[in-house]
């Protein structure tokens, strides 16, 4: 898992300010005294848009695995007994 994260900070961290995670973009950026906000919140933006996406392609791939809002699939017993 190293490995692969270095290799992406190594490739896209000129680009991306090696800020793969939302949180330790916004937190860097509270340190700083919100000295880049817009920054920060582009790359919040950009991550929650690269999930919904991820999602939607999965979805297109694997419709079956999606279950109703509320599902409780590989439940066998309930929580509150």
């Amino acid at each position: 898992i190293g490995l692969v994260v270095m290799a992406g900070a190594i490739t896209v961290g000129p680009v991306s300010g090696g800020a793969f995670n939302p949180a330790v973009a916004l937190s860097l950026d509270i340190v700083k005294g919100f000295s880049n906000l817009t920054y920060a919140i582009e790359i919040v933006v950009a991550d929650l848009l690269g999930g919904a996406l991820a999602a939607l392609g999965f979805w297109m791939v694997a419709p079956d695995q999606f279950g109703s809002i509320g599902a409780t699939d590989g439940e066998t017993t309930p929580l509150s007994a």
